[in-house]
């Protein structure tokens, strides 16, 4: 299927192919290609865990591996990038309330280098690097994650970054969010933008950006691209491209018998720089008994796949 950024889109199901096939109680999300790799970076979140990992699906080997990142955090939104024959990512750790640069390690394992921003929960960070300058584009998640738009420019990515000159350089809920890697169509750069009016994930949109430099910002709407009214997907999330296709994640509803149950089990959590710990050890207790059970029910169902859930 061909996508006009230029033009409005509706998703033909027909043409779509499944790279994973998940269970209920996990998804892939947060698509990113690493073209010197033929790889795609991506989220792997688990409903029993409750936070996400990065990962790497090879379109080679068909190989999906995680990567490994030292730390408790939730990680999302892995944004790649290349500089000096390296290669980084800029994940979002909205939780460590700030914006980091990772450099990917042969590995398969990514390491801190620099710190773009302290005392903001980035969202969907998003870097483009444009008339020698590199910029960061990343909502606020403190005000909502959807709204607030934040650039940060540097004319050197591993150095010092700064802050616009008109932070919050846009205020609303259809095209702030990022939705994927800044491109170039031809001449023009395309800022693909999560549209969360009125739901998060209703559908991508795609902007022109007209001006961009540290004291100036403008881009204009050219484009969407989103799910049919009668497709059993119910929204649309990020998007990215290989040299052979477009890669998109789309969002389905699916019953998981216990969401309720780890909702309000993950409700009883606190979080620290460590991880998360029970809130009292009665609460520890119940909790521990019932992953038990939860673990052993299914078990009784899958069968010994159901380890796959803690790995």
């Amino acid at each position: 299927m061909v996508i006009n950024v230029f033009n409005k889109n509706i998703l033909e199901d027909s043409r779509l192919k499944n790279l994973f096939n998940d269970k209920s109680w996990n998804f892939k999300a947060d698509p990113f290609y690493l073209e010197s790799e033929n790889s795609l970076f991506i989220e792997r979140f688990n409903y029993f865990l409750g936070r996400g990992k990065l990962a790497k699906y090879s379109f080679d080997s068909k190989n999906l591996v995680n990567i490994q990142t030292n730390s408790n955090l939730h990680f999302s939104y892995p944004c790649l990038f290349e500089y000096n024959k390296n290669n980084y990512v800029i994940p979002e750790a909205a939780q460590s309330n700030g914006i980091t640069i990772y450099k990917k390690n042969d590995d398969d394992s990514i390491t801190p280098v620099n710190t773009v921003v302290e005392n903001f929960a980035g969202i969907d960070p998003t870097i483009f690097e444009h008339n020698g300058i590199w910029y960061i584009f990343a909502t606020d998640g403190s005000v909502g994650s959807n709204s607030f738009l934040h650039i940060f420019y540097a004319k050197d990515p591993l150095s010092n970054w700064n802050q616009h000159a008109l932070n919050p350089v846009k205020i609303n809920t259809q095209n702030s969010r990022g939705g994927g890697e800044i491109f170039k169509e031809g001449s023009s750069i395309i800022r693909p933008t999560q549209n969360c009016y009125p739901n998060y994930g209703t559908s991508l949109l795609f902007n022109k950006i007209e001006t961009l430099n540290p004291n100036e910002f403008k881009e204009k709407l050219i484009g969407e691209v989103k799910t049919s009214s009668d497709s059993p997907y119910k929204g649309i999330h990020t998007f990215s491209r290989n040299k052979n296709s477009f890669i998109v994640d789309l969002k389905t509803n699916e019953f998981f018998p216990f969401a309720r149950l780890v909702t309000l089990l993950r409700a009883r959590l606190k979080s620290d720089d460590d991880g998360m710990f029970l809130e009292n050890s009665l609460f520890k207790r119940l909790a521990v008994v019932f992953l038990f059970f939860v673990f052993v029910v299914l078990i009784y169902i899958f069968g010994w796949r159901a380890l796959s859930l803690f790995v």
